[in-house]
């Protein structure tokens, strides 16, 4: 605006300067005539200088635009990813060698000794008489599966080696109570609080009323109906399981 103000101005000042001209030029007052064409030489050099030298003009950004610039994920993030990826390659082992087997962290601090590569001890039900196994990882990747203690009935009934196929030497499983859940709940809720807020609080500011706790974050999948129990206990109005995850309504 201000450029175009300034060309305007310089465009009505040569018309004056000009009709001046005409004038000295009708009254014959030669001198002045050329003085009036000097003046008029220099200002026409100042503009085109003035205007050569003038920096190109910056378009400003649109406020409206929308800018989707997500963060970079911290390192806190990436080994809770990592975590939870191992947690699945626990089951795909534990799974491969007994289908019907059922696995829970021994130690509340289980995601600390991760971090620190420390080995992680499970405990086992319907795994063939196992009770325990020792799971070791190296740079936060699965590593190996060591099962260590076997059920003290199974190892009375262990017979010497035969001919029999490998599936007569398996060992027999005995009956156990069902898995209680509630406790891994608990720790992963009380551990992941903040995080499932902020999440919240971004789902809000987009305008959203749910959002989606992917697989990949959370624990056993035995375990997520516990953990809807312990989100509803934190302030969320409802959680639900789906196949993926763990959808979350946000209160109003």
């Amino acid at each position: 605006m201000k450029k175009d103000h300034n060309r305007q101005l310089a465009h009505e000042l040569l018309i004056f300067l000009g009709i001046l001209m005409l004038i000295f030029f009708i009254l014959r007052l030669w001198p002045i005539l050329l003085l009036a064409l000097v003046a008029i030489l220099v200002y026409a050099l100042k503009m085109l200088f003035l205007t050569c030298k003038a920096p190109p003009m910056v378009v400003p950004e649109d406020p409206t635009l929308p800018v989707s610039a997500e963060p970079p994920d911290t390192e806190h993030i990436i080994q809770q990813r990592a975590f939870a990826l191992l947690q699945r390659r626990i089951t795909e082992s534990v799974c491969r060698e007994y289908p019907s087997a059922r696995w829970i962290w021994a130690e509340p601090n289980a995601f600390e000794k991760f971090i620190c590569n420390m080995p992680l001890l499970l405990l086992l039900n319907n795994a063939g008489g196992y009770r325990k196994a020792t799971v070791l990882t190296r740079e936060l990747m699965f590593c190996d599966l060591t099962y260590e203690t076997v059920a003290p009935d199974a190892e009375t009934t262990t017979e010497p080696e035969d001919d029999t196929s490998p599936e007569d030497e398996r060992l027999p499983d005995t009956p156990t109570e069902p898995v209680n859940y509630e406790l891994l709940a608990f720790e992963w809720v009380e551990k992941n609080i903040l995080n499932l807020n902020i999440h919240g609080n971004e789902a809000i500011a987009e305008g959203k009323e749910t959002f989606l706790i992917h697989a990949t974050l959370l624990p056993h999948a035995d375990s997520w109906p516990d953990i809807c129990e312990e989100l509803l206990r934190n302030g969320f109005t409802e959680a639900k399981v789906l196949e993926d995850g763990i959808q979350v309504n946000l209160p109003h």
